[in-house]
C-alpha cells in the first residue's frame, strides 16, 4: 500500500482532529488502524513524515507517550495520488486506489478533476491533443475479429480497406487498391494496389500482404460469407493480384469495404496483435491497456496526414460518474452520452441508428420457445413504447425493422400493441394460458453491457407480471458469439448496427457462423435464410437487396422469432473547437476527418 493509503486510514480514524493539532496516540493505536504490524506501522509513519502528511514524535522512556500532528487534510493526499497516477496514464492505478475506501466525497473530488482533463488539449505549440473518456478499454482490436461498433470505429482509424464505400455518392472509391477489374461472370477478379503505402511500422504494402489477409481470415473463419467460395489467390507481381471465386461473386468489392477485410501485415505478431494493431491507417496505436488507449498521427499516411496530432481515450469504469459532470463542462469535451446535455446553443450532435435491439427465441432448443403461441404472449406482453419511455437513455424510438424508416412507417408484420397496457396484458396472459408453457424457467441471454442488462432486466420484468420465469444470463459477447454457448439460451437479447452499407452489414449478420440469428433459427428457417442470402448476394442492385432484406425480416417477425424492439439515438456533447458536423454509422466521431479550431473560433461574429 503507498503512504497516502496508510495516511487516509489513520487521519479517517482521528477525523475529529484538526491539521496542526497534536495530540497523544499509543503506538497500539496506530497499528489497530493500519491493520499491520509494530515494525510497518513504525516504517509507514517515517514515510509520511518524510512526505510532509503528518509529525511523528515517538514517546521515550517510561511516561512519555507518542504524539502525533496531522499535516495535510483526510482527502487531499489521496486526491494527490490518484492524480498524478491519472496524468501519467495509469487510470486503472488511480481506480484501483480509489474504489476499497468507498469514499463518495473523494470519488466525486476525483470525477470533477478528471472531467476537467477531458476535450482538446495544446501542450505543445501547433500539437492538438484530443482526450475524452469511455466505460471500457478495447482489447480486442483484430478486423478479422471485430464484433462490437465502438471496435468497428476504432479499426477505421488504424486500417483501410481495398476500397470503400461512398456513403454521400453511394457508390465504390478507390482506397489501397487503385483499380479492379472482373470477368463477365464475376468469378475472377484482379486487384491493383495502390504503390508507396506504408504500414505504421514501416513496412511497405505489397499484393502479398493483400494475399495474407484473405489466407487469414479463412484459417479464423473459413465460412467468412464472402471468402468462403475463394478457390484461388495468385499474386501476380508486388502490386496487384488475383482472386477466383466457385461461384459469381458480384457484390465482392462492396463487401471488402467493410471494416473486417482491412489490410493486414504479413509480418505481423498474432500474439500482440489484437491489441497493439498495426495498419495503414490515419492513426497508429502507440499504447492500449486497462487504462488507456493511445494513437498518434501516420505522417506517412497515403490519404493525407489526419489534423489531430494525438488521440488518448481514458478508461473509467464510472462513466455515470464523469456524466455528473459533463453539463457544467459541456462545450469544452468529446462526451458519448446516453442523452442529450448542454445548455441551449452547447455544440451536440445526434443520430439516429440504423439497426435495432431485438430478442430472439433459440428455435433449436427443445421446450416452450417451439410453440408459435408462447413466443405471441412474449410478443404481447412487451410494450415496446413503454420501454423506450421507462428505460430512456439511448433508446431513441420504438423498433419493427432494423431500418429507422421501416419502423416509422408501420413497415414490418410486427405484432399490434393495444395502447390500453390492461388490455395487452389481458392478451398476453390469455395467449400464455393457451401456450405449452408450464412455468419453467427460462434463460436469457445478454452479452455483457450495462445497456443490454438493463433490456434484459426490463424484458424478465414484463414478462414476469404475466407469469414467465425468466433468468438473466450476461456473458462476454466473444463467449456469447460461440454456437455452443448460444445453444443454452432460451432467448437471447441483442442489438445490430447497420454499418454505411447497410444492406452488406445485415447479410453479414444473416450469414456469419458466429453471428447470433443464424444460429438460432431451426433447421427449415436456416434453409431459407441461406436462400434469401443468396439472392441478395447475386442481386446488383443495392435497392432490390435491400428490399429483399426486408421481406426477409417481415418473415422471421411473422414467426414471432425475431421481436424488435428500439432502435437507438446517439449523442455527442463536443469540444467547441472540434471541426466536426456528423456521427458516423456507429454513432462516433469520425477522429481521421477531426480538425481543431483557435481557441478563439467562438467569438468568430455571425449573421
Amino acid at each position: 500500500m503507498e503512504a497516502e493509503w496508510y495516511y487516509y486510514k489513520l487521519r479517517e480514524r482521528h477525523a475529529s482532529v484538526p491539521e496542526g493539532t497534536a495530540f497523544e496516540l499509543p503506538m497500539d493505536q496506530v497499528c489497530e488502524a493500519l491493520a499491520c504490524t509494530r515494525r510497518n506501522a513504525q516504517l509507514q509513519l517515517a514515510s509520511m513524515q518524510e512526505r510532509g502528511l503528518l509529525t511523528w514524535e515517538p514517546g521515550r522512556g517510561r511516561g512519555n507517550r507518542s504524539r502525533l500532528t496531522f499535516r495535510a487534510s483526510l482527502r487531499e493526499p489521496m486526491l494527490d495520488k490518484a492524480r498524478r497516477l491519472a496524468s501519467a496514464g495509469k487510470l486503472a492505478e488511480a481506480r484501483r486506489l480509489l474504489e476499497p475506501l468507498g469514499d463518495d466525497a473523494l470519488n466525486f473530488a476525483f470525477g470533477e478533476w478528471l472531467s476537467g482533463q477531458f476535450g482538446v488539449h495544446r501542450p505543445d505549440a501547433g500539437r492538438d491533443v484530443l482526450r475524452f473518456p469511455f466505460y471500457r478499454p478495447v482489447p480486442a482490436l483484430d478486423p478479422a475479429m471485430v464484433m462490437r461498433r465502438t471496435e468497428a470505429h476504432w479499426v477505421a482509424q488504424i486500417f483501410d480497406t481495398l476500397c470503400a464505400y461512398d456513403p454521400d455518392r453511394g457508390g465504390l472509391r478507390p482506397a489501397l487498391a487503385h483499380a479492379w477489374e472482373r470477368d463477365g461472370q464475376a468469378r475472377r477478379w484482379r486487384l491493383y494496389l495502390r504503390k508507396g503505402v506504408r504500414f505504421h511500422h514501416g513496412k511497405l504494402l505489397t499484393a502479398e500482404d493483400a494475399a495474407f489477409t484473405f489466407r487469414r481470415i479463412l484459417r479464423l473463419n473459413g465460412e467468412d460469407f464472402v471468402l468462403r467460395d475463394l478457390q484461388e489467390i495468385r499474386v501476380l507481381d508486388d502490386y496487384s493480384l488475383e482472386l477466383r471465386f466457385g461461384r459469381p461473386a458480384a457484390l465482392l468489392m462492396h463487401a471488402l469495404c467493410l471494416e473486417r477485410y482491412s489490410v493486414v501485415p504479413s509480418d505481423l505478431n498474432e500474439e500482440t496483435f489484437a491489441r497493439l494493431p498495426v495498419g495503414t491507417g490515419a492513426f497508429r496505436v502507440t499504447g492500449n491497456d486497462e487504462s488507456m488507449l493511445a494513437l498518434e498521427a501516420h505522417d506517412r499516411y497515403f490519404l493525407g496526414r489526419p489534423h489531430l496530432d494525438r488521440i488518448e481515450m481514458w478508461v473509467w469504469t464510472d462513466y455515470d460518474g464523469i456524466l455528473e459532470h459533463a453539463e457544467k463542462l459541456a462545450g469544452s469535451q468529446l462526451l458519448y452520452l446516453e442523452t442529450g446535455i448542454g445548455s441551449e446553443g452547447e455544440k451536440a450532435l445526434s443520430r439516429l441508428e440504423a439497426g435495432s435491439t431485438y430478442a430472439a427465441f433459440n428455435l433449436n432448443k427443445a421446450g416452450p420457445m417451439q410453440d408459435p403461441i408462447f413466443r405471441e404472449a412474449v410478443d404481447a406482453a412487451l410494450d415496446r413504447q413503454a420501454m423506450v419511455e421507462e428505460l430512456g437513455g439511448v433508446r431513441g424510438m420504438p423498433s419493427g425493422s432494423f431500418f429507422p424508416e421501416g419502423s416509422a412507417t408501420g413497415d414490418s408484420n410486427q405484432h399490434a400493441m393495444d395502447s390500453d397496457p390492461a388490455a395487452r396484458s389481458g392478451k398476453a396472459e390469455g395467449l400464455l394460458r393457451r401456450s405449452s408453457y408450464r412455468g419453467e424457467t427460462l434463460r436469457l441471454f445478454t452479452y455483457a453491457m450495462p445497456d443490454n442488462e438493463r433490456n434484459a432486466a426490463w424484458i424478465r420484468d414484463r414478462c414476469g407480471e404475466i407469469g414467465i420465469v425468466l433468468e438473466i444470463v450476461s456473458i462476454p459477447i466473444e463467449q456469447l458469439s460461440d454456437p455452443a454457448v448460444l445453444a443454452e439460451a432460451d432467448l437471447v437479447v441483442a442489438g445490430e448496427v447497420l454499418g454505411e452499407q447497410p444492406d452488406l452489414t445485415l447479410i453479414e449478420m444473416y450469414r456469419m457462423t458466429r453471428s447470433f440469428i443464424p444460429n438460432l433459427l431451426s433447421p427449415s428457417l436456416r434453409a431459407e435464410n441461406e436462400k434469401a442470402m443468396d439472392a441478395c448476394m447475386s442481386e446488383i442492385s443495392a435497392e432490390r437487396r435491400i428490399a429483399q432484406l426486408r421481406s426477409w425480416e417481415r418473415r422471421l417477425s411473422s414467426e414471432r422469432f425475431l421481436l424488435f424492439l428500439f432502435h437507438s439515438k446517439h449523442t455527442a456533447s463536443l469540444d467547441r473547437r472540434l471541426g466536426v458536423n456528423a456521427l458516423n454509422a456507429w454513432g462516433k466521431v469520425s477522429y481521421k476527418d477531426a480538425w481543431v479550431k483557435p481557441a478563439k473560433a467562438e467569438d468568430w461574429p455571425h449573421g
